[in-house]
Parts: C-alpha cells; sequence; structure tokens
C-alpha cells in the first residue's frame, strides 16, 4: 500500500488588484483586478505597459525609498521612467501619483523577524516571548481580518529642496483606513502617523463601559461597526520618526503613546501598530521583489557563456536570466530531467513545435595563464581543429 500525498493547493497571491492615478497616461484612477494569471489586452498606447511600470515603481519605492525613479531594478535597461518630471501624468508637477494595492490577508501573518524585533523592542522576556508572539498573531486575525491595502503617494515638494517625495503612506485593513504616515504641510523631515481610532482592532484600547440602561456592573464594549467611509473614521495623530513616511521594514515604529490612559498597554498598542503599518508593507515589498519584469525586446543568444546561477533580477527584462536557468543542472539526481530537456521536448516534438532544432548544453573550464601545465599543453603536437582549439586556450 503506498501513501500518496495530495499535493498542496497553490498559495493565494497576496495582491489581488492594483489602483494607479496621474501615473504617465493615466491621469484619473484605474483599477486592475489581479489573478494567478492576468492578461492584458489593448491598442498600441493603451497603458499596457504602464501597468508593468507602475509594479516596477513601486517595487523602486518600497525597497530602495526611490522617489525620483529613472531606472527600476526590475525593468533594467528596458524601462526608462525618465523621473516624477516625466512619469507624472501629463507632466504636471502639481498632480499627485497614487498607487494602491488592495491585498488578500485571509492566510496573511506578520512576519516572524519583525515578531522577534518587537518582543526585544517592548523588553520582552525570552519566557514570555512565544505568548508575545501569540498575541500579535491573534490580533492581526481580530476582526476576520480577511483584506487590506497598502497605498503610495508622491508629489512634487517645491520647498526646501524643489524635488519629488513620498508624501504619505497609508495601510486599510477590512475595508476601513487603519493609519496613515504623513508629512507635517510641507516639512520633509516632520510626520505624523493618522490612525483610525475606531477600527475594530483598537477596541481593546478604548475604555469600555457598560450598555446604557444596563444595571449589570461589569464593564462592555458597546460599540456599534462604522461603516466604510471618511464619515466613520476618527483619526488621532502621534508624531513618528524618520527621513520619511516609509517605515524601517526590519524593526516596529517608536510611537508617541500619550492619548493611552493605560501605560501598561502601550507595548501592545505599538506591536498591533507596526504588525500592519510595517508588516504589511513589508511583505508587499517581498511579493513585489519577487516579480520579474520580462521586456518586449530580448537577446537572442545562440551561443553563451553565462555562468551557471548567475540570476540578477534585472536580467530578465531582456531575457538574459532565461539563458542563465538553461545553463543550470538539476542538483537532484533523482530528477528526470531538467529545464533543458523540457524545452528541447517542447522544441522537438512533432505534436508540439516541431522545430527540428534542439539546445545543447557544454561546460567548459578556464584555465590562468600562468596555470600548471598550460605551456605544456600549448606545445604538444597537435594537428586540426584540435589544433586550433588548443590555441584559443593558449592564448589565456
Amino acid at each position: 500500500m503506498t501513501n500518496k500525498t495530495m499535493p498542496e493547493e497553490p498559495a493565494s497571491p497576496l495582491i489581488t488588484a492594483v489602483e494607479i492615478k496621474n501615473f504617465k497616461g493615466i491621469g484619473r484612477p484605474v483599477r486592475i483586478e489581479l489573478r494567478p494569471i492576468t492578461l492584458l489586452f489593448g491598442r498600441n498606447s493603451a497603458g499596457k505597459s504602464t501597468v508593468l511600470h507602475a509594479l516596477c515603481y513601486a517595487h523602486e519605492l518600497l525597497s530602495h525609498g526611490n522617489v525620483d525613479a529613472v531606472r527600476t531594478d526590475l525593468g533594467g535597461d528596458q524601462i526608462d521612467l525618465g523621473g516624477f518630471r516625466n512619469f507624472v501624468h501629463a507632466h504636471a508637477r502639481g498632480r499627485t501619483v497614487r498607487l494602491r494595492f488592495e491585498c488578500n490577508l485571509e492566510n496573511w501573518k506578520v512576519p516572524e523577524p519583525l515578531v522577534e524585533k518587537m518582543a526585544r523592542h517592548e523588553g520582552v522576556e525570552p519566557e514570555s516571548a512565544d505568548a508575545f508572539a501569540a498575541w500579535v498573531h491573534t490580533q492581526a486575525k481580530a476582526e476576520s481580518v480577511r483584506s487590506g491595502w497598502v497605498e503610495l503617494a508622491v508629489q512634487w515638494n517645491p520647498w526646501p529642496e524643489d524635488e519629488p517625495v513620498l508624501a504619505s503612506y497609508e495601510v486599510g485593513v477590512n475595508e476601513a483606513l487603519f493609519g496613515r504616515i504623513a508629512q507635517v504641510g510641507d516639512s520633509h523631515t516632520h510626520f505624523n502617523l493618522e490612525f483610525n481610532w475606531m477600527h475594530p482592532l483598537f477596541d481593546s484600547f478604548r475604555p469600555v463601559r457598560s450598555p446604557a440602561g444596563d444595571g449589570d456592573e461589569a464593564a462592555v464594549q458597546v460599540r456599534d461597526a462604522p461603516e466604510p467611509g471618511t464619515d466613520a473614521w476618527q483619526l488621532r495623530r502621534t508624531g513618528v520618526r524618520g527621513a520619511t513616511p516609509l517605515p524601517a521594514w526590519d524593526r516596529p515604529l517608536a510611537l508617541r503613546d500619550d492619548h493611552l490612559d493605560d501605560n501598561e498597554a502601550i507595548p501592545r498598542f505599538e506591536a498591533l501598530v507596526s504588525g500592519f503599518l510595517v508588516g504589511l508593507g513589508r511583505t508587499l515589498r517581498d511579493e513585489l521583489a519577487a516579480l520579474r519584469y520580462v521586456g518586449p525586446v530580448r537577446k537572442l543568444r545562440p551561443r553563451t557563456n553565462a555562468a551557471p546561477g548567475s540570476r540578477d533580477r534585472e536580467s530578465w527584462s531582456d531575457g538574459s536570466a532565461a539563458w542563465n536557468l538553461l545553463v543550470r543542472r538539476d542538483p537532484d539526481p533523482r530528477s528526470r530531467g531538467d529545464l533543458l530537456d523540457a524545452v528541447n521536448e517542447w522544441l522537438e516534438r512533432g505534436d508540439r513545435l516541431d522545430t527540428g532544432c534542439k539546445l545543447r548544453r557544454k561546460s567548459t573550464v578556464e584555465l590562468p595563464e600562468e596555470a600548471s601545465g598550460v605551456r605544456k599543453i600549448c606545445r604538444l603536437g597537435l594537428s586540426g581543429r584540435a589544433k586550433k582549439n588548443h590555441e584559443r586556450v593558449c592564448r589565456y
């Protein structure tokens, strides 16, 4: 009897939709829903590439804080954004570029490295670290957390440097604003965190009261859940430190919590705020970093000297990374074949592409000129093709 393991269900993608405003040819907000396979159709200059460029730009913002991006890691030499003056819609510097990513949070967890940093930041004793982590993850699932969003807003700041800046970084949970870090006025060094005090995730931090007319002395939280929309939000502000609205992805936020009456609740409050504002942005950053942009113009290399394992992120933009993958051999001896075998099957089989061609892998070793034995090889009496091949070796 053989135990057959059922294949695992593919993980649900984090990003479910992207909304773009004032970026390149897109002026008014355009929302694109994303699925495991999403195809964009349209005429030339309809904006298909703009959607992909927006993803590359968002990666630059979250990974490098590159607001005035000309070149991107994901796009390599294939994408030239030209800086804010060129990619803001209609070249109007007074417009604000907005990129919003809607996320599926049903299976999301606060990243473990961040939870560990939270515990150290709040002085949690090692024996209590597991309980603290369990509390953080429980809060992340409180109120049946199902969805959320991350929004980035970039605008031109005429004073003091006359340059584009990231004006705000915003996170929402379950169709309601959770928190937003934004610059204070025209300042590029002072930032406030505005958080929605009426969000259900903050229930445990608000003073509890008994229902009106209820004689029971037990304190019970009574509050109608706010309807989605700004009218239901009660924003509170606290200062945050940093040179940009983006939090540092490897550590929790340090907040002024003078609005909390219970000082013992401050560590839990900071952990909750950091879990979503830092944790969700960090997860989105990692999700975008996993993207690979394959541009419309790709290099054809019938002969290549690709080094095994060389797969720079930007080398996907011109197709070079595909050749590097074909060079690699599957390290598992039990494997029934590697990528090169699979590609050749498609190239050769009559019921598939039937090209009459195949790819072949040849391994070579470079020998330095001073290596022992190289000159001896060059002195060997060789003729014909073998002699020409070894003459090439002797040139090194």
